[in-house]
């Protein structure tokens, strides 16, 4: 962002350009405004789309801990780590416990929209950013390739595919790319302090949010050795160190955390990962709702997924195409000069392959960790396209017509996407909502205050009722319990498929809700048939068991 004197001389600039043009400023002035509502259009019909997405999504059984944490915080005040397991770093406990406030008990509802509200703001940044590179470009080149970069993103199937859901994905990747903005901001100013302390920040906060985060810090570590020589010795020193306060101090939380829940803290983030990975190699087999599901755990299951199953897919391999010829046939240009140029090609394309780094620690992979590296490896192809087009106006013209057709067929492969944004129409269909009817059944059948167990706690939150704190991580630590020590299960607060009918019988439930998962939750049938529950059938796959002696309303 420019000073104010800055901001004026660019202006004055500008209008005697426009005067030497026979534009006047007044026509200059109309000109923005044009540009500004095109913008703004633009924005909308990006939010209309990642809403559309958003409202189409089928329940995903990885919500179910983001937002049942975030109720257990604002209803009951508990806490992660230290009142029941939790497996993620857990800022967005808080966001979305502030967010459930104003939006009652419509959870997945407003978990949704603020994802599809970050993953539209994540698309504009990069609209902006591209703006900024291109800044010395003719205004035509510039709107070109920042468009040209915006459809090349949005039909992107990576980000289709996680725009949609109450992850902690689409916030991390903005918070990223945030702090990526304004660290190359700050480059350019006289005085950084501020603008790499705010970038720091972000990237701390991100690391609050989802910890694999972390991996893109040396991106920035190494992009700071290339500042400008304008900031030297002493000059330079105090910035950088400016960031590092920054960071520190938004994973100070995550200190506190450590410090009050250490052992539940550390098995939540690190020592969990491996229990899965141990899970995954005794039932290799999956099931998200129906559909029995695989995932790659050993380092070269991951590559070979990545291979097949991302970059196989058609808009995808474009994507990787376009950042190998636009983006790292770039990425050696300037290196040996400590000017902007060279600061922002390290930046941006280390960001790329530390971002990458971190899609493969999660265990096992699924297909959203890969979307993270998108939104750098756009920018890192606007990069390349923006020291391409610096030669001769015929060079622009192919790069240009190229683009056009890479953009062109990137969006055919997607049309369908576009095409479904008119499921908008259909309120009373969005699955949020469908969700939320049948979370106001399972109310009807256990009342208004009752006790649901479960292994979707999202279906009984939506009706307002009460889950136990034990099950807020959903189906994970039910399945991998059995796995630790029964002393371990009482530490770290597990309730398991070994030790939930003991835990039960001190607190029977008024409601047990079955139908995500059959295998895993035959002995929770079981026990509801033993316990003397009635069956009550919501639908085609879902069941409730209601206890026999419940007094319905």
């Amino acid at each position: 962002m420019a000073s104010k004197p800055e901001e004026q001389e660019r202006m004055a600039e500008v209008s005697q350009a426009a005067v030497k043009a026979g534009r006047s400023p007044s026509h200059h002035n109309v000109l923005r405004i044009v540009q500004i509502l095109f913008v703004s259009c633009l924005f909308l019909f990006i939010l209309a789309l990642n809403i559309s997405r958003a409202v189409r999504a089928d329940y995903n059984h990885d919500e179910d801990q983001y937002i049942a944490s975030a109720r257990l915080l604002l209803d009951e005040g508990l806490l992660p780590y230290r009142d029941y397991p939790y497996f993620h770093t857990p800022y967005l406990v808080f966001i979305y416990a502030q967010l459930f406030a104003l939006t009652g008990s419509y959870n997945l509802l407003a978990a949704r929209l603020l994802s599809a509200v970050c993953a539209s703001v994540t698309v504009m940044l990069v609209f902006w950013i591209v703006l900024h590179f291109f800044r010395n470009h003719s205004w035509v080149s510039r709107w070109l390739a920042a468009i040209g970069t915006l459809f090349l993103y949005l039909p992107n199937p990576l980000f289709a595919a996680t725009a949609g859901f109450s992850w902690n994905h689409n916030l991390s990747v903005l918070l990223m790319l945030g702090s990526l903005w304004l660290v190359l901001l700050g480059s350019q100013k006289k005085s950084p302090g501020v603008w790499l302390f705010s970038g720091g920040a972000l990237l701390g906060l991100a690391v609050g949010i989802r910890v694999s985060s972390i991996t893109i810090l040396p991106a920035f570590l190494l992009a700071l050795l290339w500042l400008p020589d304008k900031f030297s010795g002493r000059r330079i020193r105090w910035p950088r160190l400016l960031f590092g306060v920054g960071f520190s101090l938004a994973v100070l939380p995550l200190v506190w955390f450590l410090i009050t829940a250490r052992q539940e803290f550390i098995f939540g983030n690190l020592e969990y990962a491996q229990l899965n990975s141990a899970y995954r190699l005794d039932v290799p087999v999956a099931y998200d709702g129906l559909v029995p599901v695989f995932g790659a755990s050993s380092l070269p299951e991951k590559i070979g997924y990545l291979w097949n199953d991302v970059i196989g897919q058609p808009a995808n391999l474009l994507l990787f195409a376009c950042l190998a010829f636009f983006g790292w046939s770039v990425l050696a240009m300037h290196l040996g000069h400590k000017d902007e140029q060279a600061f922002r090609n390290i930046l941006v394309f280390a960001a790329t392959l530390f971002v990458a780094v971190g899609s493969f620690l999660p265990t096992p992979s699924w297909y959203q960790y890969f979307y993270a590296p998108v939104p750098f490896a756009m920018l890192a192809i606007a990069l390349g396209l923006a020291y391409l087009t610096q030669g001769s106006s015929e060079t622009r013209k192919w790069i240009s017509l190229l683009l056009i057709q890479l953009v062109l067929i990137a969006n055919i492969f997607m049309f369908q996407d576009y095409r479904r944004m008119s499921f908008l129409r259909y309120v009373d269909l969005w699955k949020p909502l469908v969700i939320h009817r049948v979370g106001m059944d399972i109310r009807e059948l256990v009342g208004p205050s009752g006790w649901v167990f479960t292994i979707a706690p999202i279906y009984p939150l939506e009706g307002g009722l009460r889950v136990y704190a034990p099950m807020a991580t959903g189906v994970f630590a039910f399945r991998t319990g059995p796995l630790l020590s029964a002393e371990k299960q009482q530490q770290y607060g597990i309730v398991s498929t070994q030790n939930f009918k003991a835990y039960l019988d001190e607190n029977l439930p008024d409601g047990i809700l079955v139908g995500f998962d059959p295998a895993l939750e035959k002995v929770i049938i079981e026990y509801a048939i033993i316990r003397g529950y009635i069956s009550q059938p919501l639908d085609r796959t879902l069941t409730l068991w209601v206890r026999a002696d419940l007094d319905n309303p």
